[in-house]
């Protein structure tokens, strides 16, 4: 049986979300979770990431009709080539599937578009169960699973900002056990919370580097300090320098000793607001104090930082964002980087929208809410406002460092 798997393109907005939301990035990381499944599965499998090679949806269907069984990933930023392709595929007699978190989390929705939906971790599968719909439970062991396939890694972004290039990304754990509203990691996960030893993540990093000549590490995941046991342990064998993503609450002046000491050069922080009544509001469990403890943590042992924060949540008003761009203007911060906010399905902030009439535009499930004191288009100028601000002064600091 000949088996491909695709990550689809990504989906033309409307015009509502031109210069708020971006769908289509300028770099695209490789996908570990796809690329997992290649390495570990015992079908033989092709891979096309159509990010990369930018196909029609012909195009794509002319590609893929070769193969016996095609298997769609993606996010929901990615959905509709999927379903086009899908569809067309089934009635030429291929056999296609969905998985991956958007399927997921949303495997009721699928279900004309493809014969088969795959909910859950499926790193192993073998391509030969023709059930509808078909449930992986957790990975028990990450330690056992084979690396990512990666011979097609110079078809990617091997760079990142302040790291010796090439960088590339490495996965060490699944889930989050967290209960933020905008995001729904609950739902995939189930708010269980997963880790490879730092023995097994350190073997990657050196096969990266024998293979590959990685000079950098880039940990794309949303926990990566949670345990640390783990944390110190890997910290002391990690042979190149790194940036990974952490809560602040995980980070004080002796964890951020540890991992300067260990070859961290970047964090990038979720911080999503510095003000405590709506950090409340979206259930993200921190306090704006122990943003300040962490990124003065950080600037002591020469970590840089990079705080994300969103625009435009439901509970916010126009002042609320003013004071919020005042208050990110305060911390020591190496780089901001602003979402506005947007909402999909199966979180609790998208139920929140939809209950108080927030979602003034919903395109395919992707709503671009207004929030309850603020109209849409009041947010998007916000946004727009507030995030030339900062890519301004930044492009100031970076000047005046130069000369």
């Amino acid at each position: 049986m000949k088996v491909c798997l695709i990550y689809p393109r990504g989906n033309i907005l409307p015009k509502a979300f031109d210069g708020v939301v971006e769908t289509r990035p300028k770099s695209t990381l490789i996908p570990l979770g796809m690329l997992s499944i290649v390495a570990n599965s015992k079908a033989d499998i092709d891979f096309i990431d159509n990010r990369i090679e930018n196909l029609s949806n012909q195009e794509l269907y002319d590609r893929a009709k070769h193969y016996d069984t095609v298997g769609f990933g993606g996010t929901i930023f990615e959905d509709e080539q999927a379903r086009i392709v899908s569809l067309a595929l089934r009635n030429y007699g291929r056999f296609t599937i969905y998985g991956g978190a958007n399927a997921t989390v949303n495997h009721e929705i699928y279900k004309p578009y493809f014969d088969q939906i795959i909910v859950g971790e499926a790193d192993t599968y073998c391509f030969d169960n023709l059930s509808s719909l078909i449930r992986f439970d957790r990975v028990k062991d990450l330690d056992a699973l084979r690396f990512p396939y990666r011979e097609n890694i110079s078809d990617y972004k091997r760079s990142e900002k302040w790291l010796t290039a090439p960088t590339d990304t490495v996965m060490s754990s699944r889930g989050c056990p967290y209960n933020c509203s905008f995001c729904s990691s609950k739902i995939i996960w189930n708010r269980k919370y997963t880790m490879r030893s730092a023995k097994n993540v350190i073997g990657e990093v050196r096969h990266l580097m024998s293979r590959h000549g990685t000079k950098s590490i880039y940990f794309r995941e949303d926990n990566f300090t949670i345990n640390k046991t783990r944390l110190k342990e890997f910290c002391n064998t990690m042979p190149i320098e790194w940036k990974c993503e952490s809560r602040v609450d995980a980070i004080n002046n002796e964890t951020a000793g540890i991992m300067a000491s260990g070859g961290c050069k970047i964090i990038w922080f979720g911080i999503e607001h510095t003000n405590n009544g709506i950090l409340k509001t979206i259930n993200k469990g921190i306090t704006h104090n122990q943003t300040l403890t962490a990124l003065e943590a950080c600037e002591k042992h020469n970590i840089r930082t990079i705080g994300s924060f969103i625009i435009g949540l439901p509970e916010e008003t126009i002042w609320d964002m003013i004071l919020n761009a005042i208050k990110i203007n305060r911390l020591k911060l190496d780089h901001v980087s602003l979402n506005r906010a947007y909402a999909f399905p199966k979180s609790d902030m998208y139920d929140e929208i939809l209950k108080h009439n927030l979602d003034t535009v919903n395109h395919n499930g992707i709503i671009l809410p207004k929030t309850k004191h603020a109209s849409r288009q009041v947010v998007d100028i916000a946004y727009k406002f507030i995030n030339k601000y900062f890519a301004v002064k930044e492009r100031m600091i970076k000047n005046k460092s130069i000369k």
